[in-house]
């Protein structure tokens, strides 16, 4: 029974570890299921030292192979890229420093609109155009989220996008409660939970996930106005601080 219970467990960590994503992409799991398989028909033959066995086990790891391989490639090839220096952008400062993006890429308007603005407005207010920004935008639009929030003391913070990389960036300890990856398959926090430790809150006008910033903003609106008051705005981001004298200032970040 050691194989098939060995499967069994493999497939079952493999779903909860999927629970816990949400994407499936890079999911190891066939890779470490084949491996196992291979070493059950090498162990299975090896007594009869059959050397016709052999290209069929050789057979197996084609795959591992190339998808080991494959991402050996990839990465050596960024890495080339990169020292190249030729047409890239290079982040110098948070903890991105080192990353190369192509640069001066733009992104285009899309034929859809949404409104991001604090307080949220009617739905039935016209809204500007979306822009979906490029790999280079995005990157600098986190780096002037960054610099908006340098300057102040640390704290929790959320941003009210599909990703929040701000944490990582900073180097601070992420808010319990607030999802660092979020879309509509995760769900939903009641707002005293999701903003219990944090201290800014970030709004930005080009989101990864336009209808989700809406749905986040439409759901926490009235807390935020409550319980926050807008700080700052620049071109990208409305950044939204906890009110003095809120109460959960003292106990939501205290350990920050």
């Amino acid at each position: 029974m050691r194989l098939p219970l060995t499967l069994a467990f493999l497939l079952a960590a493999s779903l909860f570890l999927l629970s816990q994503n949400s994407q499936a992409a890079g999911l190891p799991s066939g890779i470490v299921i084949l491996l196992v398989l291979y070493d059950e028909l090498r162990r299975h033959f090896s007594p009869l030292r059959n050397r016709d066995i052999a290209p069929l086990l050789v057979t197996l790891l084609v795959l591992p192979v190339f998808t080991a391989g494959g991402f050996a490639v990839s990465i050596a090839g960024y890495h080339a890229k990169a020292n190249a220096g030729r047409g890239l952008y290079v982040v110098d400062h948070t903890n991105l420093r080192g990353l190369a993006i192509p640069d001066g890429d733009r992104g285009a308007f899309l034929s859809f609109s949404h409104a991001f603005d604090y307080p949220a407005r009617a739905k039935a207010s016209p809204a500007p155009p979306l822009y979906q920004l490029a790999d280079y935008e995005y990157v600098l639009v986190l780096l002037e989220a960054a610099d908006l929030l340098g300057a102040r003391e640390p704290g929790g913070i959320a941003l009210l996008d599909s990703v929040n990389p701000l944490p990582f960036m900073l180097g601070l300890k992420p808010p319990r409660g607030a999802n660092l990856w979020s879309a509509w398959n995760a769900p939903v926090r009641p707002a005293s939970e999701y903003f219990a430790e944090v201290r800014y809150v970030l709004i930005p006008k080009f989101p990864k996930g336009p209808d989700w910033t809406a749905d986040l903003v439409g759901l926490y609106g009235s807390y935020l106005s409550n319980h926050f008051r807008q700080a700052g705005e620049t071109r990208s981001w409305i950044l939204l601080v906890r009110s003095p004298t809120d109460q959960q200032t003292s106990s939501g970040y205290r350990n920050l």
